[in-house]
């Protein structure tokens, strides 16, 4: 019970509402001062005398030395401004950090050693961030074409069929349809462990791996994940950071799946996209190990899918003649009708009319038995032939609005999501088919008839070579790859070259730089700019260009050297199938391109 001294005698009044208090104080107070003091004046001074008295009795510190001066102690002034500064100051502190820290970076590199005007000017620091900028958002702004001198191959063979792969900066993951992955050491190229195929009973519902043939990998470059499909319907995700480790099989796929891709950038939670031959592209997330959204639109089955971020992505549509650009946030798809039709020259020898060193367009000199008699060669007009797109096989993105497209007609085409049309075809990329492999050729049925004598002389009749009168199809496009933030990319076909091509500088249309030779089909390709250190000691130093030149061009940079690394998976065989069967080697082609001086500062 409080103290009676303490309690007023006064009646207390009852407290007014927000509204007119202020009505009411502003009336006390202007009482007030024409009344002189108020009445209030003797208590608030008695209280003022009893604080001050409590206070130099209880301690001699005052309130401005208690909590406030300790954390002004404890907070210097630059923890006081980071807490205090917005999100746009923040931005700008850590933008002057990092010019601070490339221009010390120039300034260390210069010091070490004589640097010419030139590289003086080409390490600006305009440049610097422009580069670093268009590497993290996958831009496009190194034409490497005419800076490429040598390209080295390798051959590792392996006892499967190989249908996919997948390449990271330290090893390169193979799959096979014998339903095993085969991880090959990308310094040394010796294959390792295979793993991949389901241990334990055959009836187990969640198997510890797959069972059946492996159609594609996909891992990430940190080299933490690898993802795998196949025949079994299940997205397999694997950790590989010790020993490759089993950690969960994602289901929802209705048929088999043909493509994975991983995006490589802007992907901190680890998304992957796979499509499969029922018509379905799945969002995936390693994060939760769940699938997190199914897109529909094609009207068959998706045998290629490409991403560069986990926002976008590109899928082929084979049958239904379409490609579509997915905005995955958006849930929003773009069409891409292609189906084209092309009309190429064709010479006497059945292949393609790139230039007729003829006077007139469309004709070429073909040597006959007349020039033995002194007479001038003839000239025979190249035959014009028209082929149609019925089907797009293969998709590779470029950057956030472009890409390639392969298909049946051997042409490969180059979009832009700006345009429904490409915007520009290059025919018969890999030639025409004159080795007899047409399986649709008219002079053999393609069922046994009634007067066969049995099925297994109407099946090996078919399996015979097609006589030389069918007519030659154009090689289709097995596989795409592009050199990241580059002009190459890479193409590959069954006709015994692998083809580096380089887009131009305005991203209108590309040209052919070299041709690598190798036997049977280049199911899947796979090219990354990797450290030097790491490249194929089989390989060897690389290029025409002398040591201290290239000692030079990688003083002028302050990343790590990097060399450009290409994977190609060759088989004897189609990965989807076994209509076609070439006398050649089961193994990984592995190359290495060289570049010169000017070359490799760009990279």
């Amino acid at each position: 019970m409080p103290d009676r001294f303490f309690q007023s005698e006064r009646k207390r009044k009852r407290p007014s509402s927000s509204r007119g208090g202020a009505s009411r104080g502003s009336a006390r107070g202007s009482s007030h001062s024409r009344g002189g003091a108020s009445a209030s004046g003797p208590r608030r001074a008695r209280a003022d005398s009893v604080l001050s008295a409590g206070s130099s009795a209880g301690s001699s510190t005052g309130a401005d030395d208690l909590d406030a001066r300790r954390r002004a102690e404890a907070m210097d002034d630059a923890a006081f401004d980071e807490a205090a500064e917005t999100a746009a100051e923040k931005r700008v502190r850590m933008a002057k950090g990092y010019l601070r820290k490339v221009r010390d970076e120039l300034a260390a590199e210069h010091a070490e050693g004589e640097v010419d005007a030139a590289a003086m000017d080409r390490e600006i620091i305009a440049s610097r961030l422009k580069q670093d900028v268009d590497e993290a958002e996958g831009r496009i702004h190194a034409h490497l074409g005419p800076h490429v001198t040598d390209v080295q191959t390798c051959f590792v063979p392996l006892a499967h069929i190989p249908t996919s792969l997948a390449l990271t900066p330290t090893t390169i993951y193979v799959a096979t349809k014998r339903g095993s992955i085969v991880p090959v050491a990308l310094s040394t190229l010796r294959p390792g462990q295979a793993f991949g195929q389901a241990r334990g009973p055959q009836a187990a519902a969640e198997p510890a791996g797959h069972r059946g043939d492996l159609l594609a990998v996909a891992a990430s470059e940190d080299g933490k994940w690898v993802v795998s499909g196949g025949r079994d319907r299940v997205v397999g995700v694997w950790d590989v950071r010790a020993e490759p480790t089993w950690v969960a099989g994602i289901r929802g796929h209705k048929d088999a799946i043909t493509s994975i891709a991983l995006p490589p950038l802007s992907n901190p939670s680890a998304h992957v996209l796979s499509a499969s031959l029922s018509r379905h592209l799945h969002l995936h997330s390693l994060s939760t190990l769940s699938t997190l959204d199914t897109f529909f639109g094609h009207q068959d089955a998706i045998p290629s899918v490409s991403a560069l971020k986990p926002a976008a992505a590109v899928t082929a549509g084979s049958r239904d003649r379409t490609a579509r650009w997915w905005k995955v946030e958006e849930e929003v798809q773009l069409v891409l009708r292609g189906g084209g039709r092309t009309r190429v020259a064709i010479g006497p020898d059945g292949q393609r009319v790139d230039a007729a060193p003829a006077s007139r367009a469309g004709e070429r000199e073909v040597d006959g038995d007349a020039d033995m008699a002194g007479e001038p060669a003839k000239k025979r007009p190249a035959e014009q032939k028209e082929f149609f797109e019925g089907s797009i096989d293969v998709v590779c993105a470029l950057d956030d609005s472009h890409f390639l497209s392969g298909g049946d007609s051997g042409s490969i085409s180059l979009w832009s999501t700006g345009k429904k049309k490409p915007i520009f075809t290059y025919a018969l990329a890999h030639g025409l088919d004159t080795d007899a492999h047409n399986p649709f050729a008219p002079s053999s049925p393609p069922f046994p008839s009634p007067s066969s004598p049995s099925l297994a002389s109407a099946s090996a009749s078919a399996s015979a070579p097609a006589s030389t009168s069918a007519p030659a199809l154009a090689r289709w496009i097995t596989s795409l790859a592009h050199v990241r933030t580059t002009s190459l990319f890479l193409s590959g076909s069954h006709d015994g070259r692998l083809r580096l091509w380089t887009l131009d500088d305005a991203l209108r249309s590309f040209a052919l730089v070299r041709e690598l030779p190798v036997d049977g089909f280049v199911n899947a390709i796979s090219a990354l700019a990797v450290p030097a250190d790491n490249v194929p000691r089989a390989l060897g130093p690389g290029g025409e260009t002398p040591s201290g030149t290239v000692e030079r061009a990688s003083a002028q940079r302050s990343k790590a050297p990097r060399e450009i690394v290409v994977a190609a998976a060759v088989a004897q065989e189609p990965r989807l199938g076994r209509w076609i069967r070439l006398k050649a080697k089961n193994g990984l082609l592995v190359a290495r391109i060289a570049l010169d001086a000017q070359g490799s500062a760009m990279l």
